[in-house]
């Protein structure tokens, strides 16, 4: 990838792509065809998708960018045998440095943000569908508050007020004796400024409030690089059928986002102001205190309890739209409860942080945390602002505009090859497409997740109905897949006025035993290496086929005079 960036810019390779037409701006050749492939989890190399050292990076930055061979842009797009070959390669967006090892902090916002796009299809049944996602939302930001809760539990109690307090704990923890009463100090220490109890618990109280800090800095970073892609606009055709992944909005929740972490950022200050004030409130309450200080108590109380509310109000007011671009006893069921609670959630950060420190070391383990983050990514951030951001607010729009600029540009025709997650992603390009433009392409999916991990577990947007319409849209579309493959397979698209989507499943491993054509043992390819079967150049020149149109006879020529 690396070396991959050093090569021209996309105006330089624009300008090596041939004459165009100054008044169209149009490439003079009307039957051009492009290959646009996109890899799946974990990421690869332009010059591995292409089969060429030599790549050039034809437009895009250094996060996600389009790629082609050196040899494809010395001439300009004309008609060939085989399709000039592009390669999007997106692994940047959801695998880097090491510093990407910090994002397992954020599972817990993922899947609760996942949750609010694995509800059942519910056609017909708006409310429904909005009191499902309220109720994701109220449980997003429940999520919130338990971990600075379980923060403040452990900065605010058990270090600032009691192990701070009693001079056995400080004994053994020195470097709290700066927070100790002067009775109570280590040897040879005295009491400071900072030994008072009021004193203690607003220090410890910075803890948490850097914990939020950190959660809103990491949610407005992401939320610039990610959300602020603006996607193609156009008006889409009725179909309810289809999928919601065809509106015009379904990838830019800039606001919702916005308005999410203001909330979410709000309700966490307000629980390290709850902590503080609450052992405050029952020493200014007491019996035969000062008047003064129990009226202004309540009053603090009050206060928080109202901005508390409208935290609440804002969180339900109004959940995501896509349909356009958001430019606007039982005392004892709840002791044991919450002490499960606290010791599971000591359990999950210390897997966090073991888990966060391996990926930090290991590459490898750094790829796998990657792979996790290609699936639980992918769908925007609807429920919790403090989840891993959305690659795929920034993947889908690269591929929409660059299909269809490409064939506004040359009124070619173009075939959309997607890999595992890849195949998920040319899918919702596809969908994203003005319909004149996605009737001109051919889909080309291979190890696809898309009936057999995302049409299961996200029914209302990947379901048979969705699958469907999609079919029908596209020119063509060829799905391959093996038994063998753990992620990839059939989609089963129940339509049968167009030819069949499936083609397979293919053979795996090529050859049994020792063959002429195989003198050594074939190896199980399982979910890599597609293109390697004879069937993937069957089935992508059947594409080509379909989407070529037939060349016109020779006409007559005229008679001969007798």
């Amino acid at each position: 990838m690396d070396r991959a960036q050093e090569r021209p810019s996309g105006q330089q390779a624009a300008a090596a792509a041939g004459p165009q037409d100054g008044r169209t701006g149009r490439l003079p050749a009307p039957e051009a065809e492009l290959e646009l492939l996109v890899h799946g989890v974990g990421g690869t190399t332009p010059e591995e998708m292409l089969g060429d050292p030599r790549t050039v990076r034809v437009t895009g930055d250094e996060t996600a960018a389009v790629y082609r061979r050196a040899e494809d842009l010395a001439t300009p797009e004309s008609p060939r045998e085989e399709p000039v070959r592009e390669a999007y390669v997106w692994c940047n967006l959801t695998s880097g440095d090491s510093s990407r090892a910090l994002w397992l902090v954020l599972l817990p916002f993922m899947v609760v943000n996942l949750a609010h796009w694995m509800r059942p299809a519910a056609a017909g049944r708006h409310r429904t569908v909005r009191l499902y996602g309220l109720l994701v939302r109220l449980a997003a930001l429940t999520l919130t508050v338990l971990l600075v809760a379980a923060v403040c539990e452990v900065a605010l109690d058990l270090v600032a007020w009691q192990c701070a307090g009693v001079q056995p704990c400080v004994r053994r923890h020195s470097w709290l004796s700066f927070l100790a009463p002067q009775a109570s100090a280590a040897p040879g220490g005295q009491g400071g400024w900072w030994s008072l109890p009021g004193r203690r618990l607003a220090l410890a109280a910075l803890v948490p409030a850097a914990l939020t800090g950190l959660l809103w800095y990491l949610s407005h970073r992401t939320w610039s690089a990610y959300e602020s892609h603006r996607p193609m606009s156009h008006d889409p055709e009725p179909d309810p059928g289809g999928s919601a992944l065809a509106l015009p909005g379904f990838w830019y929740g800039r606001r919702l986002v916005a308005r999410l972490r203001a909330a979410h950022t709000a309700a966490a200050l307000l629980t390290v102001a709850a902590a503080l004030a609450t052992p405050a409130a029952r020493f200014d309450h007491r019996a035969g205190g000062p008047g003064a200080l129990d009226t202004v108590s309540r009053l603090l109380t009050a206060a928080l309890l109202v901005w508390a509310a409208a935290v609440t109000g804002v969180v339900c007011r109004r959940g995501r739209s896509e349909s356009r671009l958001d430019q606007r006893g039982l005392q004892t069921v709840a002791e044991t409860s919450q002490a499960l609670g606290s010791w599971l959630v000591g359990l999950g950060f210390v897997l966090f942080v073991t888990w966060g420190r391996r990926a930090y070391k290991d590459a490898s383990a750094r790829r796998t945390i990657g792979i996790l983050w290609d699936v639980g990514t992918f769908w925007p951030r609807a429920a919790h602002p403090f989840a891993p951001p959305c690659y795929a607010e920034r993947a889908v729009p690269d591929l929409t505009w660059r299909m269809a600029t490409w064939t506004h540009r040359t009124g070619g025709r173009l075939v959309l090859s997607g890999h595992s997650q890849g195949s998920v992603l040319a899918a919702a390009a596809a969908w994203q497409l003005p319909p004149s433009v996605r009737a001109r392409i051919a889909l080309l999916t291979y190890g696809s997740p898309l009936e057999r991990l995302y049409g299961r577990w996200f029914p209302a947007h990947f379901g048979p109905p969705a699958l469907a319409a999609l079919h029908r849209d596209v020119a063509c579309w060829g799905n391959l897949y093996r038994r063998s493959d753990p992620i990839g397979g059939p989609v089963r698209v129940p339509d049968d006025a167009n030819p069949e989507v499936d083609h397979g499943p293919l053979q795996d491993p090529l050859a049994y035993g020792r063959t002429p054509e195989h003198p050594l043992p074939a190896p199980i390819l399982g979910h890599s290496d597609y293109q390697a079967d004879p069937a993937f150049a069957r089935v992508r020149a059947h594409l080509l086929s379909r989407l070529r149109p037939e060349l016109p006879g020779p006409r007559p020529g005229p008679r001969a005079p007798r």
